[in-house]
């Protein structure tokens, strides 16, 4: 746990802090896990991919109208009191509600341009529906990043473990009865369970700060959105180089070919799992000691990067090892013979995981320095290269061509976050400390 030690120069309570965050990735990677190979095992392979390309969407629409806002509201309520801080976090609040009514339009005048995209299927009656799985999500969100913002990482944990426990109980359900039996029935269900475990979270944080008399100030709300412009950007830019590949799939191929690849891009959770929680401490840490003026800010910065990545890195490497190595028979166990073909793209995925702790924490660096727009720039160039590169491979190589165009821009993005690390902080540099 050395390496965790020395990412809080201010305290060094920080280990329990990584350690509930690490619980709760965790259980948010189970979480999807579940979701995502319950419906991969029940629905055609048709529907499976249909609703993948609705996930797709939404969380195009939660990074317009809620991912950008929230990283704001974790760094400017970083370390406030609490006036300030139900201030920030009801201006954030105001400001996510406008970006989702604009969101929503968005999702209703794309409708009719969908059959022609991807086909004619089901994709826009299910597309009718998704504001309100957008909705509870970034009603969810919210509550998560205040808490998040104050560092509260036990009270997260608890509330992610009600949403994996509803889950359950609601796949208990739907298996005795066969509830689901297309992509619809799905976000229906999903939806639901989101609905629930949103009033539990109330219990460990009321939103107190929606009644409490302040008034929207457009001061804040411009500083907010200041740096939420170039959050957006970066995670606009995120978006499309994580998810170019199922959306090239639809369009290129069909949602067949969609459901194949997805059933083993499920494996990058786990990866997501190793590397979130390091990087969810590193954020608000920053975001401090940039706050504070802290003498010999950009050594420990340096100490906090080396410590983290290579932290993540040794972490990822046996389960990479174990997904090379034992592809086919983890297929098999998850998905039986349905997915077996599928069993290449895991090997592909499993060298992406070990180039991910790199760039991804560099990314939360530069998010609490307040440099959204350093992320922004690199992501985008990332993301045009992706682009491309998913239009020449998938032409040629289906979905195998998917997964060489991620792994081929993961190690271009990394490239780029290091020579940026080197310029500021002189990550690499030999001299002695």
């Amino acid at each position: 746990m050395k390496f965790i030690a020395i990412m809080n120069p201010i305290k060094n309570n920080n280990i329990n802090n990584v350690i509930f965050a690490s619980l709760d990735r965790g259980i948010v990677a189970i979480y999807g896990f579940i979701y995502i190979i319950y419906f991969a095992k029940i629905l055609p392979k048709t529907e499976f991919g249909l609703f993948t390309l609705a996930n797709g969407i939404c969380i195009l629409c939660i990074t317009l109208c809620d991912l950008s806002v929230g990283q704001a509201l974790i760094h400017f309520g970083s370390g406030k009191p609490d006036k300030e801080f139900l201030i920030v976090s009801k201006n954030a609040f105001i400001l996510k509600i406008i970006l989702f009514i604009f969101s929503a339009f968005l999702l209703i005048l794309i409708i009719p341009i969908l059959p022609i995209l991807f086909g004619e299927n089901n994709l826009n009656n299910i597309i009718k529906i998704l504001p309100l799985w957008v909705l509870l999500i970034l009603l969810y969100n919210t509550s998560l990043q205040m808490l998040q913002a104050k560092e509260s990482f036990r009270k997260i944990l608890y509330i992610d473990c009600f949403l994996v426990l509803i889950l359950l109980i609601g796949i208990g359900i739907s298996t005795t009865y066969n509830l689901i039996k297309n992509a619809q029935n799905a976000l229906l269900f999903l939806i639901l369970i989101r609905l629930i475990s949103l009033f539990f979270s109330q219990a460990f944080f009321p939103w107190k700060f929606i009644i409490v008399r302040i008034k929207k100030s457009s001061k804040i709300i411009k500083a907010l959105f200041k740096y939420s412009k170039s959050s957006f950007a970066n995670s606009l830019g995120v978006f499309i180089f994580s998810k170019t590949d199922i959306f090239m799939l639809g369009f290129m191929l069909n949602p067949t070919f969609v459901a194949q690849y997805s059933s083993a891009a499920v494996i990058m959770n786990l990866f997501r799992l190793m590397n979130e929680p390091i990087n969810m401490v590193v954020f608000p840490i920053i975001s401090k000691l940039k706050s504070k003026n802290i003498i010999k800010l950009n050594e420990k910065i340096k100490n906090i990067y080396r410590k983290a990545s290579l932290g993540s890195f040794a972490i990822s490497l046996p389960i990479s090892l174990l997904l090379i190595i034992f592809s086919q028979k983890i297929m098999f166990l998850l998905y039986g013979e349905k997915y077996i073909e599928s069993a290449t793209l895991v090997k592909f995925f499993a060298l992406w995981g070990l180039i991910l702790p790199f760039y991804r924490c560099a990314a939360s660096i530069f998010n609490g320095l307040g440099k959204p727009e350093i992320n922004a720039k690199l992501t985008w160039l990332s993301a045009i290269i992706n682009i491309l590169l998913n239009l020449v491979l998938i032409y040629y190589f289906k979905t195998l061509g998917a997964v060489l165009a991620s792994v081929l821009t993961s190690a271009f993005l990394l490239i780029l976050y290091m020579n940026k690390l080197s310029k500021f902080f002189k990550i690499f540099s030999l001299s002695s400390h």
